[in-house]
């Protein structure tokens, strides 16, 4: 390994994790056994069954609003967890010095915690993958990424299933499934879009890709709006982006706040109430139709641009 990558991760080891670190002296065992008997709060079975899922950026998104609201020592095994999967991340994109350095500090996050089971989770199952990717990767002067892929493939994070809000879980499920996760989902069907393709007409009079971006951007802040704000806000009064990357960069700014704020949510108020159009729908339907909006109106996308390549090819 080079002089210089060894010299960052001892910096990492010696002086960055134990500034940042929250966890500072030993752990009691009153407070062990309590971390040990908590349930699972939504963003915390999300982050890890994202990162199992092998969703290793998105895994970060869901983790990273998890460890700023927590405020005592037990956030340093969700930044350990978090680390993790940006380590593979890099491995994705044969970042040899970035997946050492997040791999290094996961292990620096998590190791005051082997031998217990914090919310359920195997701490010492995923010490021993992270710690045998790190050898494997200082071991070789020149990574053979085809080799290693394969084996990061199977980073799992252990953990006994104990939700602490099983309907809200199950909502960010759908939600996330919807968007980017199955192989209908939005994200998928939007990849290397041009301007051209959105714009293109398959029959005159037809709606656009570009119009159908617009729509489904546009629902989810309506929705949102109705959902955890005061219910004024009207189709007509947004005004989304134009272009494609601007387009895709607001629709995921807004599906982050539509996830940060069920993801804090107790299941009881999924059966609140709101004015909807013309109806009155609990905050369950409403989320199950938003995700149901996504799906469909990506499976239209998806069919125009079979339309396309099949007049390209």
């Amino acid at each position: 390994m080079r002089n210089d990558l060894q010299q960052h991760l001892d910096y990492i080891r010696q002086r960055v994790v134990p500034n940042r670190r929250a966890t500072t002296a030993p752990l009691s065992s009153e407070y062990i056994a309590d971390i040990e008997a908590r349930p699972q709060p939504p963003l915390l079975i999300r982050g890890m069954e994202q990162l199992n899922g092998g969703f290793w950026y998105e895994q970060h998104e869901t983790l990273e609003w998890l460890w700023r609201a927590t405020d005592e020592p037990v956030r340093d095994v969700f930044k350990g967890i978090l680390l993790t999967g940006v380590g593979a991340y890099h491995v994705r994109r044969r970042n040899l010095h970035g997946a050492l350095a997040k791999w290094t500090s996961a292990l620096e996050y998590l190791r005051p915690y082997a031998g217990t089971r914090p919310y359920a989770i195997e701490v010492d199952a995923l010490l021993a993958q992270v710690d045998g990717f790190v050898q494997h990767l200082q071991a070789e002067a020149s990574p053979d990424w085809e080799a290693i892929k394969p084996m990061v493939r199977g980073l799992r994070v252990h953990f006994q299933r104990r939700a602490a809000e099983p309907r809200v879980t199950a909502m960010l499920q759908r939600l996330d499934w919807a968007y980017n996760e199955s192989v209908m989902a939005f994200t998928r069907n939007v990849r290397d879009l041009s301007e051209e393709e959105a714009d293109w007409h398959p029959v005159e009079g037809m709606r656009t890709i570009r119009f159908l971006i617009q729509h489904i951007g546009t629902g989810k802040v309506v929705y949102e709006n109705c959902l955890f704000g005061d219910g004024s806000l009207t189709w007509d009064a947004v005004h989304p982006p134009q272009s494609i990357p601007d387009l895709l960069h607001w629709i995921a700014e807004t599906q982050e706040r539509l996830r940060l704020a069920f993801g804090f949510a107790e299941d009881v108020m999924l059966d609140e109430e709101r004015a909807f159009f013309r109806w009155t729908l609990s905050v369950e339907r409403i989320g199950n139709i938003l995700a149901e909006h996504d799906l469909y109106h990506a499976g239209e996308i998806n069919a125009i641009r079979e339309q396309w390549r099949a007049r390209r090819r």
